[in-house]
């Protein structure tokens, strides 16, 4: 079918309906009832395709590495609000050392420094024997995935990239990132807190819940010089809400 019998206002509002729904007592999308709804006409496909991907949860590296794979392919994947969840461990690889144990002289546990880091991967425990699970956050492919995203959460996550790291990942979404919510995550220092909110101007609303920062004091942090005619850090912030627990989702 081409054209929908119904009148085009009907049609968008049983597809929104699909977008905000209540499951167990929580807000939930109904995944099935957008893809038939993608189904039902050429009318109905652009609408029901954007509240399909609308919101986007990646829990996995692998997961990560097929979306940026999708939206290569894609034009209309484009998320607008991402989820994070990446009980994970950092794998860094170096540019002119040699191998752990060769003599490198470097310390067991000692952080590396941004000039000795090429490439940081995050890497997925599960997927330590597959290579083309393995993909950065800061990856060419993964621009396009972060491009539009306008509401970011980061849960149980270990921030423990390098500030070349940080100002890469905030240089994909500086012009679109108005929301940001930290669950439960471990930064290292204070000045790496600093430089992530640093590199979103037009943030508006931040919510911390167990954000923790193992070495240093945020209050203490100095941020970097930059030109007057670029705007004050977060100088748009309208909500600040933190929180000692993370509030309690249902199993």
């Amino acid at each position: 079918m081409q054209s929908p019998q119904l009148p085009i206002e009907l049609c968008e509002r049983i597809i929104d309906c699909s977008r905000h729904t209540v499951r167990f007592g929580d807000a939930a999308v109904d995944y099935a009832t957008l893809r038939a709804c993608t189904l039902v006409c050429s009318a109905w496909l652009p609408r029901a395709r954007h509240n399909l991907i609308l919101s986007v949860a990646v829990k996995s590296t692998r997961s990560l590495r097929d979306l940026a794979a999708g939206a290569a392919r894609c034009a209309w994947i484009r998320p607008r609000e991402l989820q994070l969840t990446l009980p994970l461990r950092l794998s860094r690889t170096r540019t002119g050392t040699r191998a752990a144990g060769s003599g490198s002289g470097s310390r067991s546990g000692e952080r590396p420094r941004d000039s000795d880091t090429s490439e940081v991967r995050v890497q997925h425990a599960h997927d330590d024997d597959d290579d083309d699970a393995n993909i950065s956050l800061v990856h060419p492919a993964v621009a396009p995935v972060l491009h539009a995203v306008s509401t970011l959460t980061l849960v149980r996550s270990e921030w423990l990239f390098p500030p070349r790291y940080i100002a890469l990942f905030g240089a994909q979404l500086r012009d679109s990132l108005r929301e940001l919510r930290l669950h439960n995550v471990f930064f290292v220092a204070g000045r790496d807190v600093v430089q992530l909110l640093w590199s979103f101007p037009g943030l508006r609303v931040l919510d911390c819940f167990c954000a923790i920062v193992k070495f240093g004091d945020v209050a203490t942090a100095r941020l970097p010089p930059r030109p007057g005619d670029v705007p004050v850090p977060c100088s748009s912030l309208g909500s600040l809400k933190t929180a000692a627990h993370p509030p309690a989702h249902s199993s």
